[in-house]
């Protein structure tokens, strides 16, 4: 007679997989925060990441840059990304980096985004504090 309490866990069971369904159906809201868009490894990759995410449509994919310059700009433009928001950094140490965080906080708060992608060392610091920031105030 054990496997009376399994049957009745199955039955119970169809209301959390259709959630589950659901929630696994829902898009993602996804950031890709690379540094700049000079012509280098990790800058190609990301480029390439953006367009296949952006190709696959089973995310919705933002973009933001330290930097909005480099020649791979172009090429991020012609898949579709024509607003790029910048925060553009100086140093670590200035008002000016807290003036962008707190930007780049607002940003995620208002595009709800859900997952934060960054490319290297300097957008990895600045990903990781802005998204604490929003999950914490």
């Amino acid at each position: 007679m054990p496997f009376n309490n399994l049957f009745v866990y199955f039955e119970d069971i169809d209301a959390n997989e259709k959630f589950l369904y659901k929630y696994c159906q829902m898009r993602k809201n996804i950031l890709q925060l690379v540094g700049n868009f000079n012509q280098g490894g990790s800058e190609r990759q990301a480029v390439q990441l953006i367009r296949l995410l952006n190709e696959d449509k089973t995310h919705n994919i933002f973009l933001a840059a330290l930097n909005n310059d480099g020649v791979l700009r172009g090429e991020v433009e012609k898949i579709g990304f024509t607003e790029i928001s910048e925060f553009r950094l100086n140093s670590f140490y200035d008002l000016n980096f807290l003036r962008q965080l707190r930007r780049c906080v607002k940003f995620l708060r208002e595009n709800k985004i859900e997952v934060i992608h960054t490319h290297d060392f300097y957008t990895n610091i600045f990903g990781m504090l802005a998204g604490v920031w929003r999950v914490c105030r």
